[in-house]
């Protein structure tokens, strides 16, 4: 019976120390794999870290473009309201023409044409500042337009077909 106990406590020795070292080994190997999980862990971080770094200096980059573009639209901006084209009636028509041997002039432009200007005829979508641009080269020129024919204004609807005085350049 002696034996039968000291083998039954080396046997229950056996088990403990089995499940000891089973237990240091799963607890190493455990460490290894959150040591591991912990450096991929890491590493995702930083790459995600570099992801934002990337994208806010896209914004920014963005936001520097949409600024120029910002500047860039004022710059373009007209200092005149947009002048609408609206197209009279017969009869007010007759009201703003005077006959001329060369035909029609409109009644913005005045009689004594002196060699400093000219005539332009009136197209369909033009504005003072789209006529100063093509014919003197420089939107911001519609002024010389205005002081040339007294009787348009910034707001003034321009009529197609009519002539209005301009600088000869």
């Amino acid at each position: 019976m002696k034996q039968i106990i000291i083998i039954a406590v080396v046997g229950i020795v056996g088990i403990g120390a089995g499940f000891a070292g089973g237990m240091f080994f799963a607890n190493t190997k455990s460490k290894a794999v959150i040591a591991d999980m912990q450096t991929r862990m890491q590493q995702e971080q930083n790459q995600a870290q570099e992801r934002l770094n990337g994208y806010d200096m896209m914004i920014s980059t963005l936001n520097n473009e949409l600024q120029k573009a910002t500047l860039e639209i004022e710059k373009l901006k007209t200092p005149v309201s947009v002048i609408t084209q609206q197209v009279p009636a017969a009869s007010e028509v007759k009201e703003m023409e005077f006959e001329q041997p060369d035909g029609p002039t409109s009644a913005y432009a005045t009689k004594g044409n002196d060699t400093n200007t000219k005539l332009y005829k009136i197209q369909s979508g033009d504005s003072l500042w789209s006529i100063a641009q093509k014919q003197l080269g420089n939107g911001s020129r519609f002024k010389e337009i205005l002081k040339l024919n007294p009787k348009l204004t910034e707001k003034s609807n321009l009529v197609v077909g009519l002539n209005i005085n301009i600088p000869a350049r």
